[in-house]
């Protein structure tokens, strides 16, 4: 019998889903965490322990032993992601209600201005939520650090990239991100490098995900998943809402 997976990363749990061809759930299993808080709206993770609970549930539901024709792929927001070109992260996640990057979308908002970046993002105002104001804040915060990042991956691309070895993103995540062009999802807001910098702009991810493949090779090899599956991504709740 031929079986769906289903990874879903929330905010403070990480859950993994398994159902049959009729989508009648088999099993499943969750691992709820506790983020890392601090002054000024600090809101981290260790970027390496969203996966290290994704495959701890897959062992814990014994994927290994069942025919998983897919895999398909959900997480929270906007949780950036910085890591080098081997995707390795550089330092902890920053979760997206970080808030820190205030003063950072303050500046962006007196560059680009409140309508012209609402026209071309859609976003009503660029706040120290937005990944625009917080890829500025690495530049301006940690200059060595996003120095040595190749990527500013979002989490659902982090996941991505675990799984199949390539990094992508997906489109309906872009949209609340704040450095990508409402007419052209793929390709950075010239609104936008205005007020943070092409360069930051650049380091984010451009090649939009219908569908990859899972890489036997990498990740799924290793933690015992070992057919070649598709992998596919859906709609951010929110997003799709709206």
């Amino acid at each position: 019998m031929q079986t769906m997976m289903i990874i879903d990363i929330g905010t403070t749990a990480v859950k993994m889903s398994i159902y049959d061809e009729d989508l009648a759930l088999l099993r499943d299993a969750t691992i709820e965490y506790q983020l890392i808080t601090g002054e000024n709206a600090i809101a981290e993770f260790d970027a390496e322990d969203y996966w290290r609970h994704v495959c701890t549930l897959a062992q814990r539901l014994e994927v290994s032993k069942l025919q998983v024709a897919g895999i398909c792929v959900t997480t929270q927001g906007e949780t950036l992601i910085a890591v080098d070109a081997a995707g390795k992260p550089l330092c902890n996640a920053l979760v997206w209600l970080d808030g820190r990057a205030v003063s950072q979308g303050e500046k962006i908002t007196k560059a680009v201005g409140t309508e012209a970046f609402y026209l071309a993002t859609g976003i009503p105002e660029c706040n120290g939520l937005c990944p625009v104001s917080k890829l500025l804040w690495f530049k301006e915060e940690r200059p060595m650090l996003y120095e040595r990042t190749a990527y500013f991956l979002l989490l659902e691309d982090f996941i991505l990239f675990r799984l199949t070895g390539r990094f992508v993103t997906e489109k309906s995540l872009l949209t609340t991100t704040g450095y990508f062009h409402l007419g052209a999802v793929h390709c950075p807001s010239r609104h936008v490098c205005k007020g943070a910098g092409r360069q930051a702009v650049n380091r984010m991810i451009c090649q939009p995900l219908a569908q990859a493949n899972a890489d036997t090779n990498l990740a799924l090899k290793r933690k015992h998943l070992w057919h070649l599956l598709p992998v596919v991504c859906v709609w951010q709740s929110r997003n799709s809402a709206a």
